[in-house]
């Protein structure tokens, strides 16, 4: 259940081309909207050092920014009828960021992954990378476009991709991914992918494996039961499931590629899984599907 969702904004319209699949996501599971901004200072961006704070001016900076929170707190409160707060914090962005997603009992980060262009007070687009890899709680992140499609802005997910490693670890962004694109109107796409025998070496990752041809039919066949029975539950309880197994030498290259192919609206994955290089490990496959991703992605840090 998302019960209160955070959207970091910065002040740019990249940045806030997370709001209306936020806001869209708190209408439809009657959840709380919280919008985040974290003022930095002039003297401490990239190339500034050398710039002094002068005081007046950054009071001023700092109230109009508090000032455009509001004002768009107020315009998506009355255009998606859900309860919007605001805050205007100071510190650190990243930790900020997540110090206050927890104070607050955050349930979904929801932001973009690039914010404004250029060096003046920019910073969101490497702040995405910095919450994901700090905080525990779930993470939408969604690529700005020139032209966001409807079924974003609706948060319409109607495919949605979970690759699974076989661990419970990896099973547990089923939830999210549930709540998030709803259970009734989207179809899941469960997908395994195993590592099969001869990969050209210069292609190799470091969490591909070697196996028999043999082992590679037997592998496909344990993948193809596994995603079975997972289906089989989400199946009961209503849930439209789809499942794929396939042998692949690179486990992110074949989630990007199925998310091509099947044209999904989200991707949602755990980000660490198996451990071992014998086996797909999540962590470093989510990092090289959070950068490359043709949808929105939502990644889950589970508890170990």
């Amino acid at each position: 259940m998302i019960r209160s969702i955070l959207v970091p904004l910065d002040g740019s319209a990249f940045g806030a081309q997370a709001l209306p699949t936020a806001a869209a996501i708190a209408r439809r599971e009657h959840a709380a909207l919280r919008l985040v901004c974290v003022h930095v200072p002039t003297a401490i961006l990239p190339f500034a050092g050398a710039t002094p704070v002068e005081a007046d001016a950054e009071r001023h900076l700092r109230a109009d920014a508090d000032v455009r929170l509001e004002r768009i707190a107020r315009s998506v409160a009355h255009d998606y009828g859900v309860p919007v707060t605001h805050a205007l914090l100071d510190g650190p962005v990243v930790e900020t960021i997540d110090r206050y997603a927890r104070d607050m009992g955050t349930d979904l980060i929801a932001m973009t992954t690039h914010g404004r262009s250029g060096l003046r007070r920019a910073w969101l687009g490497s702040v995405a990378d910095g919450v994901v890899r700090r905080t525990r709680l779930p993470v939408l992140l969604i690529r700005p476009r020139r032209r966001p499609s409807r079924r974003l802005r609706l948060a319409a997910f109607r495919r949605v991709l979970l690759p699974l490693d076989g661990s419970a670890l990896s099973e547990r962004a089923i939830p999210a991914a549930v709540a998030i694109a709803g259970p009734v109107d989207a179809e899941f796409l469960l997908l395994r992918v195993v590592p099969p025998l001869s990969v050209p070496k210069p292609w190799v990752a470091e969490y591909a494996v070697y196996l028999e041809p043999s082992d590679v039919a037997q592998r496909l066949e344990a993948a193809e039961a596994y995603l079975d029975r997972i289906a089989g539950r989400l199946r009961d309880d209503g849930i439209s499931t789809a499942t794929r197994a396939i042998a692949h030498g690179q486990p992110a290259l074949a989630i990007l590629d199925e998310a091509e192919r099947a044209g999904v609206d989200l991707v949602a994955m755990a980000t660490h899984g198996r451990g071992g290089v014998a086996r797909m490990v999540l962590g470093s496959v989510a990092d090289t599907v959070r950068r490359r991703a043709p949808a929105p992605l939502l990644l889950v840090r589970p508890e170990s």
